[in-house]
């Protein structure tokens, strides 16, 4: 009981192998992107951006564990108040650089550079409920009224008759 049964050493991570999560997490920010309800677009990041993304996400004793955040603080919270005020449309190209005099984020759009269509089913009004879904339509038999369903007579209530 309580001994050691293996040992698993761990290698910090090198820079390829960084860039390789940089661009996993990248994919997923535009995935959330593509699946959210609002607003649909395109975002790249230029090495540039890519470069001070890692380095504002990356610990060489700890790793690319704080990558997550950088990436959320850098560039989604930019890019959700870019969405919520409008200034970024559907199907827009967003071109995500470095400023090299402050070394901050800067995006700037492309309107329509990406293609993407809004996807919404075709519901006809005309036709019944039954039609659209595939199924038949069978009208449900009704029970015979009971005395007390007639009189609208419950437990305890009297009625007069």
């Amino acid at each position: 009981m309580n001994r050691i049964d293996k040992v698993v050493v761990f290698r910090s991570l090198k820079e390829h192998h960084l860039r390789a999560i940089l661009d996993l997490e990248l994919q997923a920010v535009q995935d959330r992107i593509m699946m959210s309800a609002g607003t649909k677009f395109v975002f790249q990041c230029s090495d540039t951006a890519k470069d001070m993304l890692l380095a504002e996400g990356i610990d060489y004793k700890y790793g690319a564990r704080h990558l997550k955040r950088a990436i959320e603080r850098f560039l989604v919270y930019p890019l959700s108040n870019l969405v919520a005020t409008g200034q970024i449309g559907l199907g827009d190209l967003v071109n995500v650089g470095l400023n090299p005099s402050n070394k901050k984020l800067i995006f700037s759009k492309k309107s329509g550079g990406a293609l993407i269509q809004e996807i919404s089913p075709e519901v006809r009004e005309e036709e019944p409920l039954a039609a659209r879904s595939g199924s038949v339509g069978i009208p449900i038999p009704q029970a015979k009224e009971s005395k007390a369903a007639r009189k609208g007579q419950g437990r305890g209530e009297k009625s007069e008759v």
